[in-house]
């Protein structure tokens, strides 16, 4: 995994700004990219630092770059941001518990210490 991350064969870690992205949450960027994956920001407010993996509900501030794992620097970009339907997950009961009887085949004296 090493190699792939950080050789040049395959994938590579790209840093850009993308104006369109400001005052987006990094749980929205995360679902934009459809041939990139965002796995941190370069925070301009805090002097470049980069935080990987930073929190869903960070807001994409002026300044700030993203940081993805993509295939070379000019295959990805940001598209629209996809549509999110939630479901309906039905609420399943716990199935009823019942006394269990158990057979055992065979018997040792030490049975009573297992």
């Amino acid at each position: 995994i090493w190699e792939d991350i950080l050789g040049f064969e395959n994938a590579e870690f790209y840093i850009k700004r993308w104006p369109e992205l400001d005052d987006l949450l990094f749980k929205d960027i995360l679902i934009s990219f459809p041939d990139a994956i965002p796995c941190g920001v370069k925070v301009a407010a805090d002097g470049g630092k980069i935080v990987i993996n930073p929190d869903d509900n960070y807001v994409l501030r002026d300044g700030d770059e993203v940081l993805v794992i993509a295939e070379d620097d000019d295959t990805y970009a940001p598209g629209p941001l996809p549509e999110v339907r939630k479901g309906y997950f039905p609420r399943i009961r716990d199935p009823p518990k019942y006394p269990e009887k158990i057979l055992f085949c065979g018997w040792r004296r030490d049975i009573d210490d297992m």
